[in-house]
């Protein structure tokens, strides 16, 4: 390249740039070959040959980088090639060049054009480039074009370079493009962080639990995806989390973890004392869900033994939710105790089971004089089952 055209843009160079834009035309019945003479047909095709030799020849010196170009700033000169050259194929090659150059000031042109370049062709290339170029700042736009690009092309060889990033040194920009205000960047963002779920991105995704519904359900599959000790402190956090919809989408995750101690972290939700009705009732089909996982023998015993009146309480409210004839009885056995404070939770309870048999039982305690505390719940519980009981 250099000894043909000498310094200066790649796109002046007559013979490359050239070559790559059209297929040679075919050869003239003569030629005039370096020796200034006219040579036979055959003589024409070698010289041909020997063009296109050159000309490929010249192609891969590009590609190997040599020494001779590196002289001559190819940066600067590569940058000129792609955002200016109307040839399509030349702006390709130009990006994969770059992306070869492993040079810093590569990544804004690069930029520039994964987002501007009208060819699908070389907004692809551009986005493997950025990734070749070993960068880690240069995965924030990888990842919009993953999200943005309307080509399906170029989203999914974005999606591809993408992997070509070291996760330890890209994540801090990672996390910083979640931040945008655009929800698709956001979902891919999270998409990318739930090929590889560990502690350094557990923050994140507690936080995209409250985003929208796509990039929530998008969270909620990644943790889902992680190892159960890297799951477990998020589940934990993300429940006792300040904005009530994080907390209520984090509840979809236990009953979607199915197992004994997602039962047990449902119960201490449920028992607390403050909590809103979209989180508690979120709770109750989360513990009806998983009730097979509950010690259903224990709370029994606690509901109708224990000596601690609040541990009762909160066994009476628990077999409310699961249910079943044994908790009924259990129920029910507590509308008589002398303790007004758990006759009033066993109304409460029997409410929550929904079961219509049991308003016999609730008038006989709303006579009760003794009851006249807790009258406000007996009539509520009776006007809520006396609905289910319609027709």
């Amino acid at each position: 390249y250099v000894l043909w055209c000498g310094p200066g843009p790649l796109s002046h160079c007559p013979t490359l740039t050239e070559n790559l834009r059209e297929p040679l035309a075919p050869p003239s019945p003569s030629i005039t070959v370096p020796n200034g003479h006219c040579d036979s047909q055959s003589s024409v095709l070698a010289n041909r040959l020997m063009d296109r030799t050159f000309v490929w020849v010249g192609c891969l010196w590009l590609l190997c980088a040599s020494d001779a170009l590196s002289q001559d700033n190819p940066v600067e000169r590569l940058t000129d090639v792609l955002q200016n050259d109307p040839a399509f194929k030349v702006r390709l090659q130009a990006a994969v060049l770059l992306g070869r150059s492993h040079q810093e000031e590569a990544l804004d042109a690069l930029s520039q054009s994964l987002f501007q370049d009208e060819s699908f062709v070389v907004r692809a290339a551009c986005a493997m480039a950025l990734a070749n170029l070993e960068q880690p700042r240069a995965i924030a736009y990888v990842l919009k074009a993953a999200a943005l690009d309307p080509d399906s092309l170029v989203r999914g060889e974005a999606l591809r370079s993408l992997d070509k990033f070291s996760r330890p040194n890209a994540m801090p920009y990672v996390l910083a493009t979640y931040g945008g205000s655009d929800e698709s960047v956001r979902r891919t963002v999270v998409e990318y962080i739930a090929r590889a779920p560990d502690e350094s991105s557990a923050a994140l995704l507690m936080q995209a639990l409250g985003d929208t519904a796509e990039v929530a359900q998008t969270a909620h599959q990644a943790v889902l995806g992680m190892s159960s000790e890297t799951a477990w402190p998020l589940v934990k956090s993300a429940v006792e989390h300040r904005e009530t919809l994080v907390r209520l989408r984090a509840m979809g995750i236990v009953a979607d973890l199915n197992s004994g101690d997602a039962a047990q972290l449902a119960m201490e939700v449920y028992q607390r004392p403050v909590e809103t009705e979209e989180v508690r009732e979120a709770t109750r089909k989360v513990l009806k869900r998983l009730r097979h996982h509950l010690p259903l023998a224990t709370i029994l015993y606690e509901a109708e033994q224990s000596t601690d009146k609040y541990q009762r309480g909160r066994a009476l409210q628990l077999l409310g939710v699961i249910g079943g004839e044994k908790a009924k009885q259990a129920m029910l056995k507590a509308l008589g105790d002398p303790d007004v404070y758990l006759r009033g939770i066993a109304v409460s309870a029997l409410r929550e089971l929904g079961d219509p048999s049991v308003l016999d039982n609730l008038i006989r305690l709303e006579t009760d004089p003794a009851n006249q505390r807790i009258k406000h719940l007996v009539r509520h519980a009776k006007d809520s089952l006396e609905k289910q009981s319609r027709p």
